[in-house]
């Protein structure tokens, strides 16, 4: 069964080309008729996160060409941070975060019985409550990357309190993760001018997160202003909103 799933993965290899690991696995659900039995001997019926963990080794194997091990008990991708954890973490935050967007990042990790008593208005019950996932390398890496093209937007267009926000998503992705370098990006004044648009652009390219606007690819006006703020300069010559002046 594991041989099997094996084959069929590296078959999606050729197939889709060696350039996206997480648009693999999104392949391979499209067109491939694999679930949990193929790693654990349990029918689930539905893609699990073993199976996701399991694409990304074989795809990162194939791609770097180091050996890897595929028992299946190995497999699965245990959260970075226990909820535990993250519930502490959303403790500590609570009187430095004014507006609450690094509390509600973390929050979509964290399951309703864990959320600490106060943060949820009276009366929320667990089906009012939004649906988690595991705080994952995977699930973190696709969220901030899927909300790099709107940090982008709200940066080029020179949105002060959404891009205040944007950053505050990123500090609580980049503490989910353990980056603590990336932390420093996101909390140092310096970085944070021109919107955040220098954080951004670290953080996509340490990660290898393709800048887009609003999830389309940016054109090429759009990416040299992106280009600009996160140098430090003006976006461009005539702007007249502030960029580039810190």
């Amino acid at each position: 069964m594991m041989v099997t799933t094996i084959k069929w993965v590296k078959l999606a290899i050729r197939e889709f080309g060696p350039t996206d690991p997480l648009g693999l696995v999104e392949h391979i659900q499209q067109n491939y008729s694999i679930t949990e039995e193929d790693t654990s001997g349990r029918q689930c019926g539905r893609w699990s996160m073993t199976m996701t963990s399991l694409c990304l080794r074989i795809a990162a194997s194939s791609f770097h060409e180091v050996p890897i091990d595929f028992y299946p008990s190995r497999c699965y991708t245990p959260p970075m941070r226990t909820t535990t954890e993250i519930a502490e973490r959303v403790q500590d935050r609570r009187a430095g975060d004014l507006f609450g967007f690094e509390i509600g990042t973390l929050m979509s990790y964290l399951p309703f019985k864990d959320v600490p008593e106060g943060l949820l208005k009276e009366g929320t019950t667990e089906a009012d409550y939004n649906e988690v996932r595991p705080a994952t390398d995977v699930n973190v890496r696709r969220d901030m990357g899927n909300y790099l093209g709107f940090a982008i937007m709200k940066a080029l267009d020179h949105k002060g309190l959404s891009a205040s926000r944007s950053i505050s998503h990123y500090m609580s992705w980049m503490w989910l993760l353990g980056d603590e370098e990336a932390m420093l990006w996101c909390e140092r004044d310096d970085m944070y001018e021109n919107y955040g648009a220098p954080i951004l652009k670290a953080i996509a390219t340490k990660y290898g997160i393709e800048p887009t606007y609003d999830g389309d690819p940016m054109d090429k006006e759009g990416l040299e202003e992106f280009q600009n703020m996160a140098s430090g300069k003006p976006c461009r010559d005539d702007c007249d909103a502030g960029c580039g002046s810190g």
